[in-house]
């Protein structure tokens, strides 16, 4: 199981301005968020009025439980999804009085608030391997792509005015352009022939080099 972890925060320059904060994670089955939230003050005043006792964090939740439910401003919660395959979403409502007021804890004309969402969803995949993406920058991979694979590989060696032919290539082609040829070693004194189903490499006997040499040849299919 993976946690993960997010840390919310909102900070204000008045206590008259409330703040929003919202936060996106897709999880795997299993998976948890352990968040905190915090609302910042900019004065001792404001201060106070963040952490007078009635200043819960009110939760409006859906398909998803959170523990402990009577978080406070700087506190630390968990969510846990609860259907698998669904869109979750933790809404979270911190309210506030101004002193004006001194009405904590009820409804009052001079109290501010400060909202937060985490959500996703839930029951995803582990998000893993290559993301391709085409020329207009949008991700895409196409299963029915074709990829370029080493279909057979060829080795020996000859002396000078020496030859080697391969036969029985099944579905090797030449003129059939979903086949590459690699030939090794490069050589002005080496030729390369080939038609359907096998190939004919040949060592020129002006060849100035008297020893054995090795050549490969290797086949490439689309």
């Amino acid at each position: 199981m993976t946690v993960y972890t997010q840390n919310l925060s909102v900070s204000q320059y008045g206590i008259q301005y409330h703040g929003t904060v919202t936060e996106v994670q897709d999880l795997a089955v299993g998976d948890t968020i352990t968040a905190s939230f915090d609302q910042q003050a900019s004065s001792n005043q404001q201060t106070v009025l963040l952490d007078v006792e009635d200043n819960d964090i009110v939760f409006t939740l859906v398909n998803c439980t959170i523990s402990p439910t009577n978080v406070k401003n700087r506190g630390t919660f968990t969510i846990t999804p609860t259907n698998s395959g669904a869109a979750y979403s933790c809404v979270g409502v911190l309210i506030y009085y101004s002193s004006g007021g001194q009405n904590y804890g009820g409804p009052s004309t001079d109290h501010q608030q400060t909202t937060f969402t985490v959500s996703g969803f839930y029951g995803v995949a582990p998000r893993m391997g290559l993301q391709l993406y085409n020329p207009s920058g949008d991700l895409r991979l196409d299963t029915s792509d074709r990829q370029v694979r080493a279909h057979s590989f060829y080795m020996g060696s000859f002396y000078s005015g020496g030859s080697a032919t391969v036969t029985g290539i099944t579905g090797f082609d030449p003129n059939d352009e979903t086949w590459a040829i690699d030939v090794l070693p490069i050589s002005l004194y080496i030729s390369f022939t080939a038609s359907a189903g096998q190939f004919t490499i040949t060592r020129s006997s002006a060849d100035p080099f008297t020893l054995e040499a090795f050549w490969k040849v290797i086949l490439f299919r689309v």
